[in-house]
This record gives structure tokens, sequence and C-alpha cells, in this order.
């Protein structure tokens, strides 16, 4: 009789557990219906943040249901799977690379961590509509979070428009796919951090700071700039490459790094924040050239060149300057100084009167058997490895972390002025 009885609890029990399996079946293919509704429609979820990359990122959402037929990817029947709670513990943990967590929906799916059971027969299990709008903003947290740690937050060029770069790519729904596919997701958005030495070390930093900002104010303006610098690392390349140059033009240095380490530092001129600031760009090195003219830049020579010769005739060759048309050195007297539409170049010749101090002898280009990258950057905030890992902030001489920092809708800090701090 006992066994009979046991027998009949276990079939009973078996089938509730398959009419519970075919009722999230359903619920799937329910859920399945709304998520094409909603992501085929022709306006982005309400949820969608109005920013620079909102359009990327709703296509990449877009992108990854239509290549898995709209079937939720992170709801398990009824329930959010593992991996849900993986995304949102890692998200919490954003602070570390200098993000906000709440920029990325905690607070709605936070319903989800505390549905901890999976007993199929809880009466409050998630209706269809909420598996699609849950999964809907689980996949847009990742591919949004993703998409700030790849590429940062807004593009170089809405901070200056000489701000150029050349940014790393990924393709962030293969990313997204190879996530569930192994279960790890943290260790899916780990591999999209920059391994740039100076970005791991202003993170330490900041870490450090964050601590003494809870007790000093003046420092929580220091954490501000440091997670702004943070950003500004996610605009470079992967990888730098085995040797190159690289200049931070807010603390007038350039270091020439080979193997990860640097073979040599000197101090550079920038432009004048007010009239030539110096562009913000990556590029290659193909070429030394050895006693350089020095090439006005054309805003120098509308402003300050042509109305100084007006004045003096005698003003280009007192200093050692010499005017070329259409490839070919022209006398200043050849030239009508007066015309507005004048196209024309002046350059100074290298010598002792020489504006950026450029040596005296006969110009010589000379190729280089390999090319090698270089990096004109802006970090106001840079790590001082061979000084003990120090943290040097400087100022902000053209503007851009101001400009930066209103992009991003963060509070403007007190000016400071450069300084090593412990």
């Amino acid at each position: 009789m006992a066994k009979l009885a046991g027998a009949f609890a276990g079939a009973l029990v078996l089938s509730l557990f398959l009419s519970a399996c075919a009722r999230d079946q359903k619920v799937a293919q329910k859920a399945a219906l709304t998520l094409k509704e909603r992501v085929d429609a022709s306006d982005r979820a309400d949820f969608v943040r109005a920013e620079a990359r909102a359009e990327q990122i709703w296509k990449d959402v877009r992108r990854f249901y239509r290549s898995h037929g709209y079937a939720p990817a992170w709801i398990e029947g009824r329930r959010p799977g593992p991996e849900a709670s993986e995304l949102i513990n890692a998200v919490h943990a954003a602070r570390e690379e200098g993000l906000d967590p709440e920029d990325y929906d905690l607070k709605a799916l936070e319903v989800l961590r505390t549905e901890k059971s999976r007993n199929p027969f809880k009466k409050d299990a998630l209706l269809p509509e909420q598996v699609a709008e849950a999964d809907l903003r689980l996949t847009y947290m990742f591919l949004r979070y993703a998409t700030h740690v790849l590429l940062g937050r807004v593009e170089p060029s809405e901070v200056d428009p000489h701000w150029f770069g050349q940014q790393r790519r990924m393709d962030l729904v293969d990313l997204l796919n190879r996530a569930l596919d192994s279960g790890d997701v943290a260790e899916a958005l780990r591999s999209v951090l920059p391994r740039h030495a100076q970005y791991g070390a202003l993170k330490r930093e900041l870490a450090r700071y964050r601590e003494i900002a809870e007790r000093d104010v003046s420092a929580e303006e220091r954490v501000a700039q440091m997670e702004l610098n943070l950003e500004r690392w996610r605009w470079l390349p992967e990888d730098l490459g085995e040797r190159y140059v690289i200049v931070n033009v807010p603390t007038f240095q350039l270091q020439a790094v080979e193997q990860g380490k640097v073979v040599l530092a000197m101090r550079v001129v920038a432009g004048k924040a007010d009239e030539t600031p110096t562009p913000i760009f990556s590029d290659e090195m193909t070429e030394v050239v050895f006693s350089p003219y020095w090439w006005v830049p054309t805003s120098i020579l509308r402003k300050e060149i042509i109305p100084a010769v007006l004045r003096d005739p005698d003003y280009l060759a007192r200093h050692d300057l010499e005017v070329v048309q259409n490839g070919q050195v022209v006398s200043p007297a050849s030239v009508d100084w007066t015309d507005t539409d004048l196209r024309v170049q002046v350059r100074q010749r290298p010598g002792a009167k020489n504006s950026l101090g450029l040596h005296a002898g006969r110009e010589q280009h000379v190729a280089l058997k390999r090319r090698i990258p270089v990096y004109i950057v802006y970090a106001t905030a840079w790590v001082d490895e061979a000084g003990g890992g120090q943290v040097i902030f400087s100022p902000d001489i053209y503007g851009h972390d101001k400009k930066h920092r209103a992009l991003l809708g963060l509070h403007r800090p007190k000016s400071t002025p450069a300084a090593r701090e412990p």
C-alpha cells in the first residue's frame, strides 16, 4: 500500500512538473511575441535614454533579438536565470571603472533578484509581459554598459572638434552571445575593459581617493576628475604597440615607450588655449625630420603675421620667415598682403630665432624602417609610475574637462591647481 501511495505521489509530482513546463513554454512564446512587437517598433523603448550612443545601442538590441527569433535570453520560463544576477552584480561594480551603476536601470531590475525560488508552482512568477520587459531591459543593460566600457559615453569630437581618436572595435552582439552561451557574463564584460597600464593605475588611485573622499571634500573633486580621465582611455586602441610615443598635453610631457617601459621623457610645447590649441589625435610616424622648418598655422598667420607685415615690411626677414606659394618660395614683395582671400604659407627657418627652438642646419628627412604610433592625449589625471605611482593632477588648460563634464551631466568641480597629492 505504501509503495502504491509513493508511486501515485511521484506520478502526481511529475504530472504537475510537466504541466508547469508546458505553461512556461507558453509564457516564453507569448513573451517572444511581445518582444518582437517592442523590438520592431519604429520608436525605441521608453526606458532608452537620450544619449550620444543610444541609436547604436538600440540597433545592437534589435540585431540580437532578431538573430534569436525574439526568444527571451535571460528568463528561464518565468524566472530570471543565473546570468541575470551575474549581470546585475557586474553593473553594481561599475564604480570601479569610474562609471555610475545608477545609470544602468538597476532599480527597475532589482525586483528580479528577489525571485530566488526555482519553484515552478509559485503564483508570483513573472507574466509574459513582465518576462518580455525584464528580458529587454537586461539585454539593453548589458549592451549599454559594454558600449560605455568599450567606447566611452560620448564621442571625443563632442568634447572638442579637434579631438580625434582610434577607438577600439568589438562586435558586442557577438560578445553577448558568448556571455550567455558560456554562462560567464562577468568575464565577458571584463574582456571589454581597456588594458592600458595608465587605466589600471588610475583605477587603483580612484579606489584610494574614494576612501579619502569620505573624509575630505577636495578629494571628492579629484575622484570626479579621475572618473573623467578613465573615460578617455576608452577612446584609444586596445594595443598601443610595442614601441610608441605618447604626448600628454596638460602636463607638457612626451614619453617614448618600448615594451611597456618609458625609455625617453622630455618636455614639449603646447598651443595656446585661446588661439592655437593642440589637437588631440592618434597617428603613425613614418619619418623623422632633422632641423625642420616651422610652418606657421593659418590662425597665427592671419591674426599675427599678416598684420605685422602690413605694419613693417621687414618683419619676415627679421624673424627668418619665408613665404611659400604653390609649393615655391616667393618674395614677400610679390604678395598682396591686403588680399582677404590670400593663399600662401609662411615657414620659419631652423636656427636661433625659431619659435620652437629648432636648431640651425639643412632640413633632412629620414624614413623610418617601421612606423611608430604617436598618441596625443589630454589627461588631467596621470599616474607617474616612475615617480612611485603617485597621481598628478593638471589644470584643465583647454577647458575640455569642463565640457566633458557637462556632456555627461556631472557636477562642476572647484578650480584646482596642478599638484602631486599623497
